[in-house]
């Protein structure tokens, strides 16, 4: 089976009003790193993208919390790398590490595609995005996350109005994709004309 092209599928399908992460429709980029598959699936709600990168018998499915710990206080970093060892106990799946360059850390799951389905699939995919807001939370970066978000929203919506899109397009995409109210979106829209 093709695997990279079952997760993609997956990814794509969906409803924004769905009740599982995996039934919403992700924005899907693919690429190669070396002999890997690699996936990125983005979704204007999450504060993070999921990279899946695909070897012959396994998928690792991650999300970079883009926040590096090498520079921090000793005592600090430490704590923080406690508490992710504490989560790694306490989430099924889910492991917390660092990258060697910047120590930034990462969530990952491993999923074996002996046995993968979409069930599981769907619940690596749910423990990820939970172990991810959990992370936040523990780091006290919930501002700092949003400001992202907000950012990220206006970059996307300057370039839908430089590429011409209509206002009911681009209300669309606010309302449906993004998730804002109908007022927040109006306003957000026109304080960008």
């Amino acid at each position: 089976m093709n695997w990279t092209k079952e997760f993609i599928d997956w990814l794509k399908q969906g409803d924004e009003d769905a009740n599982t992460y995996l039934d919403i429709p992700w924005d899907v980029n693919t690429a190669k790193d070396g002999h890997l598959d690699v996936i990125e699936a983005y979704h204007p709600k999450m504060p993070f993208s999921i990279r899946i990168t695909m070897s012959k018998h396994y998928a690792s499915m991650s999300i970079d919390m883009a926040y590096p710990t090498a520079n921090l206080d000793l005592g600090y970093r430490l704590e923080i790398y406690s508490k992710l060892l504490e989560m790694n106990a306490m989430f099924n799946l889910i492991k917390a590490c660092v990258k060697e360059e910047d120590k930034g850390i990462i969530l990952m799951v491993d999923l074996d595609l002996e046995c993968v389905n979409r069930i599981e699939f769907n619940d690596a995919l749910t423990l990820l995005i939970v172990g991810c807001h959990y992370v936040v939370e523990m780091l006290g970066i919930e501002e700092r996350v949003s400001n992202y978000m907000r950012e990220q929203t206006t970059i996307i919506t300057n370039n839908k109005i430089a590429s011409g899109e209509s206002r009911e397009q681009i209300m669309d995409y606010l309302l449906h994709r993004v998730g804002l109210d109908e007022v927040f979106a109006g306003e957000f829209l026109s304080s960008l004309k």
